[in-house]
């Protein structure tokens, strides 16, 4: 590769595209190399030979990859934007675009001329930018528009404008925004402009992209109630699906039934029913392995009711709230499901839900169990005064938490040395978890899973807060050759009787697989036992 950089120019056109970005950026200081984000352009630094410069202007595909962030969307940054685009010399595009707020105005807060001046400036000048990209439609083949804290309404108008633009190479299509309906009913609503349908836009341009295969929808605060459409997608040729976006069950299993190819889906279903009344039956999706579920507990419809996916391989489901009981009853239907992903509150999970959900798992060989709504309960554990430390570690201790009963599930063995609950499980995540059991009970539960997988057992462990002779447990399992991956937050920022550690700080993460991390834990954990002694 040095002979190949040392070599007359022409030969330099043969270096890969993503070294040669590379050169530019160690060529940014004299000093050395920079930090440079993976989203800057690497192409704004200077500081190389005439012979890269004159290289990179005639490298169209160095051009053909562009993120534009305009801090203020200019006259003369669109000029610029044209400018790199022209250097790209007809091939496809990948483009990230990201807008500014077209608005600025806070509805509670009386504006002044001046800031609804910059604001119609601003949305100008979107608008301008915009034209610049959609010209280019015909050769998009993977573009992100982040209209998110932009006018969407308004800056989505231009694919409807232009019925002659095409987007015949697009492949993926990723956007954010944050459409506003209007009110017709609301007299100080006046910019219809602004809140034109949303699935309107969108199919102006679905309607043009015959080979999508990936398609992103992601909108916080659009009702799409009031203005409703059906929404048009490419169906034959889609393949990965994301949307979050005001959708009722009913209208996902419908869009999910058109699309004969799909393999991955993220459907999240916030709307109660479907506007039109719409119904659906159980659908059967040959082809979808990987699903991704976050759903309304006051929706009519459960998503787990409506699907049957003979080819499921993996299944997310963030929150459970009401909808456990359908959960379980999808989790029996496909009982070959290998990975589950379950992100949710696991304190208030029944012991009972807790036992039936493992069970429904008897194929499963990845699990993790991300309980992502523990802050509030650790930030009060973390504020205890010393004097309730007796309390403090009885609630730690109590045996009837969900984590110290999950262990003991996923430990629980019969005299033949089978595990009872997801047998095949090798790959454990759990994240978040303040509920700790003892010591001996959870280096039981890693020592049983490494013994009976002992080539592909992986335990992942993201505690809150752990007993820290339990990081000294597994250290020494570590120098055995277990594989254990423990990520926790300072040790210890609070000491308590009995080598309890309150862990309430991003410190570190430690691989305990060989005897250079050990001793680094074996260090970190010496050190933190310094300052309780102190």
């Amino acid at each position: 590769m040095a002979s190949l950089i040392q070599s007359p120019l022409y030969n330099k056109r043969l270096l890969p595209v993503e070294l040669f970005a590379k050169i530019f950026e160690h060529a940014c200081l004299d000093d050395g190399p920079v930090e440079v984000k993976p989203d800057s352009m690497p192409l704004v630094l200077s500081q190389v030979s005439r012979a890269f410069r004159q290289l990179a202007l005639e490298s169209s595909n160095i051009w053909s990859s562009l993120r534009i962030d305009p801090p203020y969307p200019s006259p003369a940054y669109i000029a610029t934007v044209e400018a790199w685009i022209l250097k790209s010399k007809g091939r496809p595009l990948t483009l990230e675009v990201i807008l500014a707020d077209g608005v600025a105005l806070d509805d509670n807060i009386p504006s002044s001329p001046g800031a609804e001046m910059a604001a119609t400036e601003r949305r100008i000048a979107n608008g301008d930018l915009l034209e610049v990209i959609y010209a280019q439609a015909p050769r998009w083949h993977t573009v992100t528009l982040d209209y998110e804290d932009a006018d969407s309404g308004s800056l989505l108008s231009a694919p409807l404008a232009h019925g002659e633009w095409t987007f015949c190479k697009l492949k993926t299509f990723i956007l954010y925004t944050a459409f506003e309906e209007h009110d017709p009913d609301d007299p100080g609503d006046h910019d219809v402009n602004r809140h034109l349908n949303a699935n309107l836009h969108l199919n102006a341009i679905l309607a043009r992209a015959p080979l999508l295969s990936q398609f992103t929808w992601r909108d916080p605060i659009i009702t799409r109630e009031r203005l409703w459409n059906a929404l048009e997608l490419p169906f034959d040729s889609l393949r990965e699906l994301e949307l979050r976006c005001s959708m009722s069950p009913e209208e996902l299993v419908d869009i999910v039934s058109k699309c004969p190819r799909l393999e991955c889906a993220f459907l999240c279903a916030d709307m109660n029913r479907h506007p039109l009344g719409l119904k659906v039956g159980l659908i059967c999706h040959k082809n979808l392995k990987n699903l991704a579920i976050k759903q309304s507990p006051t929706t009519d419809d459960s998503l787990y009711q409506l699907l049957h996916l003979p080819s499921l391989e993996k299944l997310e489901v963030f929150s459970l709230d009401s909808s456990s009981a359908d959960l379980i009853s999808f989790l029996k239907r496909h009982h070959f499901l290998s990975e589950l992903e379950l992100h949710c509150e696991l304190e208030s999970v029944a012991a009972q839900e807790l036992e039936d959900l493992l069970r429904a798992l008897p194929s499963v060989l990845r699990l993790t169990l991300d309980n992502t709504d523990e802050e509030a309960d650790f930030r009060t554990r973390v504020d205890a005064p010393q004097d309730e430390e007796a309390d403090f570690r009885t609630r730690v201790d109590a045996p009837q938490g969900t984590t110290h009963r999950l262990v003991q599930l996923l430990s629980d063995q019969d005299v033949r040395g089978n595990f009872l609950f997801c047998p095949h499980l090798h790959a454990i995540t759990l994240s978040n978890l303040a509920h700790w059991c003892e010591d001996d009970r959870l280096v039981d539960f890693v020592q049983r899973r490494h013994r009976a997988f002992p080539d592909t057992a992986r335990i992942f462990m993201r505690p809150v807060y752990v007993l820290r002779d339990t990081f000294v447990s597994l250290q020494e399992l570590g120098q055995q050759g277990v594989p254990v991956d423990i990520e926790w937050h300072t040790l210890p920022a609070v000491g308590l009787t009995g080598g309890w550690s309150l862990l309430t700080e991003s410190y570190g993460r430690y691989q305990m697989k060989n005897k250079g991390t050990t001793q680094a834990l074996n260090v970190a954990i010496e050190n933190y036992a310094k300052q309780v002694n102190t």
